[in-house]
């Protein structure tokens, strides 16, 4: 069994009771509620702490709406330091494949996906192990202002998929996935591949919440942290950011992804 870390930007109580179930040792995170306290640096030491002082070794990574809050050269560092197995569970495939989702897959011993058609096709032809979570109900009309929207969906236009009973139960098809994850070869020396769009949806996070932080604690350190080389060739959506994070209220309740496609896209409406 599993000394299993498990980090989330979507609580899922039914997940999480399965995990913990089926597990030798269980600790979780949500990312996004420490992120609206601490610095990404901070974060990561805190995710590393973890897992040098709980001997992890397996991280289940629940991907939130489209989100690239963490990044993806941190986890290739903790994979090859530690020689854990990592494990993603997509919540939104259909939406974030081409942006974001294959990227981190590259990390991945095997990932999770809720039985959408067409999404498993392409892992297969990227030579990736994934394991189909049964019962997803999925009902999503593609917003086409999105900026992380995977052109797959662009070119297929507006999705319906039809609603499927749960078969299972989450305890049998985590129990069974574990059982498939055990037996499965730890990846090493893995040669990440990006490309322009997923170093822009990460930069743009990474830009997101450095301006969270100045929003909340109006220290001019902070905002100094924007202006480094990295950023000035995005200083036009650093600029509608800023804006629109000082219009929104409560913005510890919203998801980023909401507030980052508001500042890009004049159209676009929560």
């Amino acid at each position: 069994m599993f000394n299993l870390f498990h980090i989330f930007g979507v609580a899922n109580k039914e997940l999480k009771k399965s995990l913990i179930k089926n597990t030798y040792f269980y600790e979780d995170l949500d990312y996004i509620d420490y992120l609206k306290n601490f610095r990404q640096e901070e974060l990561y030491k805190y995710i590393e702490k973890i897992i040098i002082d709980n001997k992890i070794n397996c991280m289940f990574v629940t991907m939130g709406n489209m989100d690239c809050s963490i990044n993806l050269e941190f986890l290739n560092k903790l994979k090859k330091t530690y020689k854990i197995k990592i494990v993603f569970l997509f919540e939104n495939a259909e939406l974030s494949f081409e942006y974001i989702d294959r990227y981190y897959a590259q990390l991945s011993e095997m990932i999770i996906l809720y039985d959408i058609e067409y999404i498993k096709d392409f892992y297969e032809m990227l030579e990736i192990k994934y394991f189909i979570l049964k019962g997803k109900i999925s009902k999503n009309i593609i917003n086409k202002k999105n900026i992380f929207s995977s052109a797959l969906n662009e070119l297929r236009g507006n999705i319906n998929f039809e609603n499927k009973d749960i078969d299972k139960g989450m305890d049998n098809y985590i129990k069974e996935f574990l059982i498939f994850l055990k037996d499965t070869p730890l990846l090493e020396n893995i040669n990440l591949l990006r490309d322009k769009k997923n170093c822009y949806a990460e930069d743009i996070y990474r830009i997101y919440w450095i301006l969270f932080h100045f929003k909340k604690k109006k220290e001019l350190s902070i905002f100094l942290r924007l202006f480094t080389f990295r950023n000035i060739k995005y200083i036009n959506n650093m600029t509608k950011l800023f804006f629109i994070l000082y219009k929104e209220k409560n913005i510890g309740v919203k998801n980023p992804i909401n507030i980052i496609n508001k500042a890009l896209y004049k159209e676009y409406t929560i």
